[in-house]
């Protein structure tokens, strides 16, 4: 059965697609827990195994712990994961806290021991190193989990990929006794998520990280897919404008292949694609982007979730063009738009008189003036103009402008008959330097607006420094 669509479907008020989608992930989570335990605990298990009393060391019991200070130390912090893992009501700040405390004493205690003479003690250096080499995969899993849940959130704003798996629980049967009468009628719209699975999509995060790392070794050793992606703008100090347009697309990458309910096969699919070179050629380029420069510029703290909402505005600014142009259909076409001006004139269409289009010319290239500004809009070549104008509606006035300017220098339809006409204008649409041209007006006209902008707003500044004058 389909599954329905409701209109109403937000983060904070789910609809039925969303609100299965969390259930599965909800049971993703819980799966994945435990499974994360029980390797974890494998771990212990094999320490165990080397000491006098099993459960020293694991216990809160004084008097009782073996080994040196780092050992204690290390099966301390592996009971307390265990602990934090196994409680549903701990939240995952304080299980990452736990896993990062355990990998540090884990690696404190491999450096002290890890030349040692000692049989007994060889062991447990054995089994530190294979808990140390374990625990990343162990950790981003667990970070994948949390995201399988993160398209719900609170009343409070608060998203359940930050809250505690107990509160992830509820939310989860809320949201099924919600849609019970919708759910009912579905068979199997419960998952099973497969953790071998989970573990697979890893290894493929793992294999495009280290491809990012060969990029930035700062954001691919600093990165957390669980960040907001504002975070990644202070991840070094002094930023350059290459490192910021950098990190903003490798977390934009990297959310993409950490997206939730990601299979093994879509995940292997991103890492096959990526490609160093083009990446970089992508990250350069918005480096040099005006209206990114701009955003991050005037948003030292926020600049990156700014201009996401830029990107999204943008792309229903195109997608409301696109649907004009499909719209206005034969409208559009240019035996229309000719046409139209040599019917009002009362001649025929086929006298190919020069005269016919003379009192209509100004209102003829407003048509395809208006025409033009639209492809160049929906041109992904010229996506910053898409961009500018959706920062700054008042810029399409000033688009339009320009390609009338250029239109009406080039003179493409003065003493032109209708025939004539029809034929440049088919011509028009295609001429690629001509398009060019009219971009190039419309970005020299913007510079030169910005500029002046800039040159006034020190004089405001300094008026509303001074004040009134007295009288």
């Amino acid at each position: 059965m389909a599954l329905l669509n409701y209109t109403f479907d937000s983060p904070e008020d789910p609809g039925l697609n969303r609100s299965i989608d969390f259930y599965n992930g909800y049971l993703a989570y819980k799966n994945g827990m435990r499974e994360l335990h029980n390797r974890i605990n494998r771990a212990k298990k094999n320490l165990q195994m080397t000491q006098s009393f099993t459960e020293n060391n694991f216990n809160d019991r004084e008097g009782t712990p073996e080994g040196s200070p780092e050992y204690q130390q290390m099966t301390k912090a592996l009971q307390d994961t265990l602990n934090k893992i196994a409680d549903p009501e701990k939240t995952p700040a304080e299980v990452e806290k736990s896993m990062l405390v355990l990998a540090k004493k884990t690696e404190d205690y491999w450096k002290s021991a890890q030349n040692t003479k000692d049989p007994n003690e060889a062991k447990r250096v054995q089994g530190a190193n294979l808990l140390k080499n374990n625990l990343p995969q162990i950790m981003n899993v667990y970070r994948q989990l949390r995201r399988d849940v993160s398209m719900v959130s609170n009343e409070a704003g608060e998203n359940y990929m930050n809250l505690s798996l107990s509160q992830v629980k509820e939310k989860a049967f809320e949201l099924e006794q919600k849609h019970e009468d919708d759910l009912e009628d579905m068979e199997n719209w419960k998952s099973a998520p497969d953790f071998r699975d989970a573990k697979k999509v890893s290894d493929a995060q793992f294999k495009l990280i280290k491809s990012i790392h060969k990029l930035t070794k700062t954001f691919a050793e600093k990165f957390n897919p669980n960040k907001d992606i504002d975070s990644f703008m202070t991840l070094k100090p002094k930023m350059s404008m290459t490192d910021m347009a950098k990190y903003y697309l490798c977390k934009k990458k990297m959310d993409e292949i950490y997206r939730p309910g990601i299979t093994p096969a879509e995940a292997n699919t991103i890492v096959e694609r990526f490609s160093s070179t083009e990446f970089k050629k992508e990250y350069e380029a918005l480096a040099k982007n005006p209206n990114f420069i701009r955003c991050v510029k005037e948003n030292p703290k926020t600049g990156f979730s700014k201009w996401e909402d830029i990107q999204a505005r943008t792309a229903a600014t195109v997608r409301e063009i696109e649907n004009e142009k499909k719209a206005e259909g034969y409208q559009r076409t240019s035996h229309f738009m000719v046409e139209k001006y040599a019917k009002k004139t009362g001649f025929a269409y086929l006298k190919g008189l020069k005269q016919v289009l003379a009192p209509h010319l100004n209102n003829l290239y407003t048509d395809v003036a208006n025409l033009m500004a639209q492809e160049i809009l929906t041109d992904p070549k010229y996506r910053y103009i898409a961009e500018s104008i959706t920062m700054n509606p008042a810029e399409r006035q000033l688009l339009q402008m320009s390609v009338m300017e250029t239109l009406k220098k080039g003179k493409f339809f003065d003493n032109a008959t209708p025939q004539e006409a029809t034929i440049r204008l088919n011509n028009l649409q295609e001429n690629k330097a001509v398009m060019e041209s009219m971009v190039k007006n419309f970005t020299q006209k913007r510079e030169a607006m910005q500029k002046q902008v800039i040159r006034i707003q020190p004089k405001q500044q300094k008026k509303a420094i001074a004040g009134p004058k007295m009288a």
